[in-house]
Parts: C-alpha cells; structure tokens; sequence
C-alpha cells in the first residue's frame, strides 16, 4: 500500500498520552478487539491483525512516538494488514480499530515502531553464501522480537565472563554456556510461529523434531534441533526448536539464510528461545562475537524496551504460567476487579526504568509503578500491584520503559 498519509479524522486533543483519544463507550454490539502485530525492517513496516468478531471494517489511528502531539486515522475497509516504506527516523504509535453500524469497539493493542536506515550491505552479506560472514537467523528488531538472553561462557568454571566482560568478571551467561540464546517474549508468540534461518550455507546432519516443545525448567534434556555442517568445517546447533517445525532433511544442502525450523522449548529450557552453539572439530566451541564473523552483530548494550505486555485478573496463582505462557487478554472487568498487568523487558542497563500507569476513563491516574535497574537485565518478567478498578468506562494500562509509553491496552469496566 503506499505510505501513510493524514486520514479524515480530525485532529485530536491528546490527555496523558493517548487516553482521551481513545477514550470511548463500548457495547455487546460492537466489534471485539483485533490482536495487532507489528513487523519492522529498516524502513519497511507492515502491520497485520486478527479478524475481530462483528466487524465491518478497521480504522488504523496513528500518532508521532512519543510525543503523541497529534492523532491521525485511516479508514482500512475490510483489510486486515497494511505495509509500507517510510524514511528512515519515523517512529508513530500504532492501534488498530474495529467497527460495524452499532459503533467502534476496544482497541487492539497499541504498539509503536521506529524506523532506521537499511543497510545495504549486511542485507547483502546475509543471502551470500561466499561471504563467509554469518547472518543472523531470526528476523526482526533487537529488543522488539527478539533479545539475547545469554552470550558464550568465556571461563568456564572460572567465574562467568562473555566475549565482552572482564575476565572472571559477572557477564551476560551462566558458568559453562556453550551457546548464544535468543529469546523471544512468551509462548504466544512462539505458538504463533517465530522462524529460524541458517546462519551459513552447509550441509544437515541431523534433525530431531519429535519432542514435547512446552518446557519451563531444565530438567530433561531430549530437545528439538537441527544440525548443519559448514563448509568453514564449523558445526552448527539450532537447538530448543518447535515440534514438527524442522522444514529440512538430513543431506540436504542449505543456503545461508534458509528457513530451518521455528523457536520452541523443548528439551532443557525455561522459555522458548533458539540455542545457537558453533564447534569446530579442532578448537571445540566457537564464539561469533569474539571472533567477528557476524554480517551484522547485534549491539552488547541495546536500550531497554518493553518486550510483551498482558492484562489478566488477580491473584496470579490461578494461572499455570502467567508469565511465559499468559492466556489471552482480558478485555472486560467487572467495577471493584483487581487487575494482574504483567510485562516482559527487553535489554537495559544501571538507572533504567520499567513500569505501569493506569488511567481511568477521564485520563486521570489510578496507579503507577516504576522499578530502576540496579544491573543490567536482558529478558526479565514483571508482575504489577495496581489495586482494583474504581470506576465504569474504558480504561487505558500504559506499558513503560524509560518512563515512555511503549505498548498499551484499552480495557472496559462495568458496572
């Protein structure tokens, strides 16, 4: 579609960033909340989302991130997606609207993203098998869709020390990790499907796929993974994947950049994440970032970000895993409900911050929390005490990093 422009709707006085404007009345009638997922790559962006029940059609609202000084809208039709090029430097909330002849419903979540330059060469390095560089092998943003969890072990049995730690000095590993793990948010995105690519072009040696992919603990060991060795001589495991995700054979020659199988959690593993483990037949484990050899490296310190975001109903006990595997959205409270906002962060470093505010229908403040890292986090989990909703109306949680708004969900209260 061509890039975005100024809908018909006309501008909107904006109250604590966002919660006027989306302030509404909602009613059985109108159309359920669609689910927004959004994609970025340099200057591409698409956004897709779920069909919502009763709707006619979707309006796409849009304000600049993160001032939010205006909103802007489209009016979509019956489209579920829209993609488009925008310079690089753009960065807007997104949020997606259902309506039908009874009126708008719920927002769907509301997300932003911000655009960066494409870089030409590293796309280039990452499909050419000659270039002996590695391209990455998941798709998408740093901090957004995926973060790493923990580098390579430098000492193993010395102290914990990663390619870019002092020696013996606490790094981003655990004593003895002979990978890189690369986390996504939640099994929602995992059951959603989160593909993994060859980092190199080679040949597979193995592919287990059959095992359970749910775990939460590291207690057994029989995982998913594929193997493939390079023409480098290094031998390559994309392990923890997904049941019955493996898309190659043993034998098969790949391509740098195939698709191999998706992000799971089998075998030993508490959330669902890609192992990335290299070993050459002669110096054993070999680590990417110390020697270089990616097309592209991820950057060791990234800002903090807001990984994921739920709403769920207090206590927390009643749910097996609301943190790695949350049911979906509750959208609708009774008055006098305690609510449960739990979110994931991505990144972050000394004197970040991560929190909530929650905002009643008039865009005045319920509750607010802030929590200021005392160490650097890489993927962590928090659960939120707001209290219980006051009042009937349409309510907006705000998910923060660094004091910013970064994903939010419109939620109604009744009476």
């Amino acid at each position: 579609m061509s890039a975005w422009k100024p809908g018909s709707l006309s501008p909107l006085l904006v109250c604590g960033l966002l919660a006027a404007a989306l302030s509404q009345s909602v009613s059985a009638q109108n159309p359920s909340p669609p689910q927004l997922t959004v994609v970025v790559d340099s200057t591409s962006v698409s956004l897709s989302w779920t069909e919502a029940v009763n709707a006619t059609g979707y309006r796409l609202v849009y304000a600049d991130y993160p001032a939010a000084a205006t909103v802007e809208s489209i009016d979509l039709g019956s489209a579920t997606s829209i993609a488009t090029d925008l310079p690089a430097g753009t960065a807007y909330y997104v949020g997606v609207q259902a309506y039908n002849e009874h009126g708008a419903g719920l927002f769907s979540n509301i997300d932003y993203f911000a655009t960066t330059e494409r870089k030409a060469e590293a796309a280039a390095c990452a499909i050419d098998n000659s270039n002996p560089l590695y391209a990455w092998p998941m798709a998408g943003e740093n901090g957004r869709d995926w973060v790493i969890s923990n580098y390579i072990d430098q000492t193993p049995g010395l102290g914990i020390s990663d390619y870019a730690s002092a020696p013996g000095v606490s790094g981003k590993a655990y004593d003895g990790h002979r990978g890189i793990d690369i986390s996504i948010p939640s099994f929602r995105e995992m059951d959603a499907g989160v593909n993994v690519y060859a980092i190199q072009a080679g040949q597979v040696t193995s592919v287990v796929d059959h095992y359970p992919d749910r775990a939460t603990s590291c207690e057994d060991f029989a995982w998913n993974v594929v193997t493939v060795r390079q023409a480098d001589g290094n031998t390559v495991y994309y392990g923890h994947l997904r049941t019955d995700s493996a898309v190659v054979a043993v034998g098969q020659n790949v391509n740098k950049g195939e698709l191999l199988g998706q992000i799971g959690s089998s075998g030993s593993s508490t959330e669902p994440h890609l192992h990335l483990e290299l070993v050459h037949p002669v110096t054993d484990v070999v680590d990417p970032f110390l020697g270089n050899l990616w097309c592209d490296a991820p950057p060791y310190t990234a800002p903090v970000s807001v990984f994921a975001g739920f709403l769920l109903e207090a206590p927390a006990r009643q749910y097996p895993e609301p943190l790695k595997d949350p049911p979906p959205d509750i959208r609708s409270f009774p008055v006098g409900s305690r609510i449960l906002p739990l979110s994931h962060s991505a990144n972050g470093a000394i004197g970040d911050t991560v929190g909530v505010r929650l905002l009643r229908p008039d865009g005045s403040e319920l509750a607010s929390s802030e929590l200021s890292f005392t160490e650097a986090h890489r993927h962590a989990y928090w659960a939120w005490n707001v209290g219980s909703v006051d009042t009937p109306g349409t309510w907006l949680l705000q998910f923060l990093a660094d004091d910013i708004p970064q994903y939010m969900l419109q939620f109604e209260v009744t009476p």
